[in-house]
């Protein structure tokens, strides 16, 4: 009859123990996996007229949201959306707690932690602006506005051009909008730098509509996108995503969605400076 020699089953107990370490740790490693699709995905976004807005109810509302609503229906995907300050929203999708975000600019920056939606989804107007009878100088060339008192916001993005020559420049940053033209106002610049869409919203809001003008040129026409979580490596998911975000535009049904948000319906444009 066989016997085993001495230490032969002690080490069968230690082979069988390292091969049931390797079949329990080989499927969480997975190697150049892409993340599986989800049957529910979390969009977040800021306070962004008639793109991303939250009433006093708590219900969000907008292009980007309607536009979320078609992709979803496309899609058959369960899409939430969480309306936050625009610090956190970003924080969120570079951390990977949240899968995408509504309607933002493209900036190398961000591309670090971001991929955008192949297709932009509007365009918006970067314009300085200043309060109505103040002598500004401003050509379109930004070293004419190195003896002004710029203010601009808290993590917007106004451009790669802009972003190479603020180090020149003197700026002051608002937290938000509506206090960089209350800044403004109370003779704290001499030139806020916001989107045309968003400016004209707020000044209708603070009854500021006579009291502040555009200057031209505009800095440049920038375009909205959708992002998502570079962390997350969600491929399939952002390939079918940019897909159906193309149909709409080839439809035209993005061209209807825009037609129900369009600022200028409820707000006339306001005299250029």
């Amino acid at each position: 009859m066989y016997t085993p020699l001495a230490g032969h089953q002690s080490m069968k107990k230690i082979w069988l123990i390292k091969v049931l370490i390797v079949l329990i740790l080989v499927p969480l490693f997975p190697m150049h996996a892409h993340a599986q699709e989800k049957a529910s995905y979390t969009f977040v976004g800021t306070h962004y007229p008639l793109v991303f807005e939250q009433d006093k109810n708590g219900q969000v509302h907008g292009l980007g949201f309607d536009i979320l609503k078609a992709i979803s229906n496309e899609m058959g995907k369960t899409f939430k959306t969480i309306y936050l300050p625009w610090g956190r929203a970003l924080r969120m999708v570079k951390e990977g707690s949240a899968d995408g975000i509504i309607g933002l600019y493209m900036s190398e920056a961000r591309k670090k932690f971001l991929v955008y939606s192949n297709t932009p989804f509007r365009k918006d107007h970067i314009l300085l602006m200043t309060k109505a009878g103040r002598k500004v100088s401003w050509d379109g060339n930004f070293k004419t506005l190195k003896n002004h008192h710029i203010i601009t916001i808290r993590h917007w993005v106004y451009g790669d051009k802009f972003d190479a020559y603020k180090h020149n420049l003197n700026i002051d940053i608002a937290n938000k909008l509506s206090h960089g033209l209350r800044m403004l106002m109370a003779n704290r610049g001499d030139i806020l730098i916001a989107n045309e869409q968003s400016a004209l919203y707020e000044m209708q809001k603070l009854s500021l509509m006579n009291d502040i003008v555009f200057l031209k040129p505009e800095i440049k026409p920038i375009q909205n996108y959708f992002a998502f979580s570079k962390i997350k490596n969600d491929t399939n998911f952002q390939k079918r995503f940019n897909a159906a975000l193309l149909k709409l535009h080839q439809t035209g049904q993005m061209a209807k969605l825009a037609a129900k948000h369009t600022l200028f319906q409820k707000y006339p444009p306001i005299p250029q400076g």
